[in-house]
């Protein structure tokens, strides 16, 4: 993922927190950590058409990135259900 300066310094105090620098680096897949770092930088769709989100950013995230971002981004919100509705539909019986 491709950022502009100021989308680095602000990714940068991010970073500087052990638990998002973790939470970045382990990421499951590079799909996911691109999602991740967007969510942190500009929060859940900030000032985007969530469409044009779903299709560049979750489109390809497996029901795996989902269980991840779940359990460390999700909290007790309404992105929760979003995160298990994804990965109900995306796992293999």
């Amino acid at each position: 993922m491709k950022l502009t300066k100021d989308e680095q310094e602000e990714l940068n105090e991010f970073m500087a927190n052990p638990f998002y620098r973790e939470v970045v680096e382990n990421a499951p897949s590079e799909k996911c950590r691109d999602y991740i770092v967007n969510g942190l930088i500009y929060g859940l769709y900030g000032g985007f058409d969530p469409k044009i989100c779903r299709e560049s950013l979750e489109d390809g995230l497996t029901a795996n990135d989902w269980r991840y971002v779940k359990k460390y981004l999700a909290g007790n919100n309404p992105f929760l259900l979003k995160c298990v509705t994804r990965i109900k539909e995306l796992s293999v019986d």
